[in-house]
């Protein structure tokens, strides 16, 4: 099965919304303390109560500046979420470049996918339910966001097969993924303690993605007949 999610793929992607990471122009200096600028007052004072006058004043530049980068607010938004995801993209690189057991990708991939939120604040939020962001995401389009997650159930259902190779049909993988893209919601809330019973973030993720890949006791028995 071959999936959208290459790593050279992610990596364009992240291009488009963020420009070249190594560009050490004055222009790519300039939209990157615009686009920090934005994340932090995101973060601070919520999406509807950041204007583009507050994320000019905060980068130091005009309000003309902004738009010359970032068409509207909503794209700015885009591209905090993509700074943040970045970030997550790094630690995913080793499902991409063969460094560890085709086996233990799934494994790998949920451990970093539940200890998200304590990286990326802002889709943190999303992932509790923040009714603004994703108001915001729908006036954006959320044809793309059901593109994108359409791509990551089929990236899933590749790491499925890696985990258990040609056991599952690909009905049951496709179910599988959904079942975990939903489970993936719950990173924000991960971040309570209460949540946890008092064990680390580390310690939680660790056990719920063993059980994910694993099973709670094993494969599940066959029903008699």
């Amino acid at each position: 099965m071959t999936t959208k999610w290459t790593k050279e793929e992610l990596e364009r992607r992240f291009r488009h919304y963020l420009g070249d990471e190594d560009d050490d122009s004055a222009q790519a200096r300039k939209r990157r303390r615009i686009l920090r600028a934005a994340h932090e007052l995101f973060l601070a004072q919520g999406y509807r109560k950041t204007s583009v006058d507050d994320v000019a004043r905060k980068a130091e530049v005009a309000k003309g500046t902004v738009y010359l980068y970032f068409p509207n607010k909503g794209t700015l938004l885009e591209a905090a979420i993509a700074l943040e995801k970045r970030g997550l993209m790094k630690r995913l690189g080793p499902l991409f470049d063969g460094s560890i057991p085709k086996r233990e990708r799934l494994l790998r991939y949920l451990e970093i996918t539940f200890t998200s939120g304590r990286d990326m604040p802002l889709v943190a939020r999303m992932l509790t339910g923040d009714s603004e962001l994703w108001a915001a995401l729908e006036d954006i389009g959320m044809e793309a966001i059901t593109q994108r997650q359409a791509e990551g159930a089929e990236f899933l259902m590749e790491l499925i097969e890696d985990a258990v190779p040609g056991v599952l049909t690909d009905e049951q993988k496709r179910e599988r993924a959904e079942v975990i893209i939903g489970v993936g919601f719950s990173a924000g809330m991960l971040l309570d303690e209460r949540t946890r019973s008092g064990r680390s973030l580390d310690a939680f993720v660790r056990s719920l993605s063993e059980m994910l890949t694993f099973g709670v006791a094993g494969r599940r028995p066959e029903k008699k007949r």
